[in-house]
């Protein structure tokens, strides 16, 4: 009889979803009303930018939320409005995305926010 064909060696299994290398890494979301180099008016900015990228770098999973007050061109939309009950009436909100360093930036938009690109806190900054 003739030789039998080797028998193929089993396919290994597929791999497992994604894992983040850092066995202790967290999912972190931080909020703010600024966010550099979009928004920025103090010291403040400057943290929502640059904490979530070290946070990144150490293998935790970070999104950084805050206003979208004014056209980011490094910013896409994301297609999602959500109606909010806000004081009494409904408003609606899109969402913005950017990437940067490991980083997920989401951005809310409302004409609220617009409204406040040039003085994100209003009123003067001796009040």
């Amino acid at each position: 009889a003739p030789a039998s064909p080797p028998t193929p060696e089993p396919s290994p299994p597929p791999p497992s979803p994604a894992r983040h290398p850092n066995p202790n890494a967290m999912n972190v979301v931080m909020v703010g009303a600024e966010c550099a180099p979009w928004s920025k008016t103090g010291g403040l900015g400057d943290v929502m930018h640059a904490l979530p990228k070290a946070l990144a770098q150490r293998g935790h999973r970070v999104a950084v939320v805050a206003p979208r007050y004014a056209q980011y061109p490094d910013a896409w939309e994301t297609g999602v409005r959500l109606r909010l009950r806000v004081f009494h009436a409904e408003q609606e909100v899109g969402f913005f995305h950017a990437f940067q360093d490991g980083v997920d930036f989401i951005f809310v938009d409302h004409p609220a926010f617009h409204a406040h690109a040039g003085d994100i806190y209003g009123g003067s900054r001796h009040d």
